[in-house]
């Protein structure tokens, strides 16, 4: 079975609708409901493989989304959130050449940002091809 995927994809204003179309002929029924997110970006759920989406053309570019139970930035700090996080980023990784990617960017409210920087430091490693 497919797996499904939380995917919101930036466009230049104004081409939304060009993306749109471009998402429905693509895809044909595998990218859900479309929905405007406002900010020249289209958000939707995406069924298959995700490097499918890197052939989109009008797209600048697409982010997974991932949702947690609990409250920022705490969520992130519990061992399954973030295993589940770096799970993630190891399937994005694997999409591209290695060395693509050296860094990413982890943010967190400033109180726990020590916490996240540690987390990040330590899991790094994990996420390498």
């Amino acid at each position: 079975m497919p797996e499904t995927w939380d995917v919101e994809c930036d466009v230049l204003p104004g081409l939304e609708g060009l993306l749109a179309r471009e998402l429905r002929r693509t895809f044909r029924g595998r990218a859900g409901r479309l929905a405007d997110s406002g900010r020249a970006s289209l958000r939707f759920t995406f069924e298959g493989f995700l490097g499918d989406l890197l052939g989109l053309r009008i797209a600048q570019a697409a982010y997974v989304g991932l949702t947690f139970s609990g409250r920022r930035p705490n969520a992130l700090l519990g061992h399954q959130n973030l295993n589940d996080l770096l799970e993630r980023i190891k399937t994005v990784r694997g999409l591209h050449p290695p060395g693509t990617f050296e860094s990413f960017r982890f943010g967190a409210g400033a109180q726990q940002q020590n916490h996240a920087e540690q987390h990040r430091a330590a899991d790094l490693d994990n996420t390498r091809q």
